[in-house]
């Protein structure tokens, strides 16, 4: 389940969270090991998150148990959600920093999803068209080359 992140106080809580897990997980243990104490003694965020992103709709991918069976599923509906919604011309960015700490993810589902476990953050906007990346040849970084056969007159 798809659950939105809409109002201040949903958006706060998720910044709360990216901040600390952010912190965690660049081996900046938080003061006195909590997350109030940590966002007390740190300053406003520098990781993308809600309020950084303005025209975006955030949403948290739930999933009802928090099983390896879950997490599957939860995988599965996160790539059915970011094609739904370049089919429909938008684009998304998964953020998973805040469901990768466990005190982090706990104050997501305590504070926005209650029984439902918190799997990503997904990022739903606009943004500028941009070029694709360039890419090589197959037949230039395949070894066995009987799988794409080199054009006549290559070596």
């Amino acid at each position: 389940m798809l659950v939105p992140v809409h109002g201040e106080r949903d958006r706060v809580l998720v910044d709360r969270a990216t901040r600390f897990a952010g912190a965690v997980l660049e081996q900046a243990p938080p003061a006195a090991g909590t997350v109030a104490a940590h966002l007390e003694a740190t300053g406003p965020a520098e990781h993308v998150t809600p309020r950084s992103a303005p025209g975006a709709a955030w949403f948290v991918l739930t999933t009802p148990g928090d099983s390896p069976r879950d997490w599957l599923r939860a995988g599965e509906a996160l790539e059915r959600v970011l094609l739904e919604v370049v089919r429909h011309g938008w684009q998304a960015a998964p953020f998973s920093r805040p469901t990768e700490v466990p005190a982090a993810r706990t104050l997501l589902q305590e504070g926005l999803t209650g029984d439902l476990h918190p799997q990503v953050l997904v990022r739903v906007g606009r943004a500028d068209p941009v070029e694709p990346a360039p890419r090589r040849r197959a037949v230039d970084v395949v070894e066995d080359r009987t799988c794409f056969p080199a054009p006549p007159g290559a070596t």
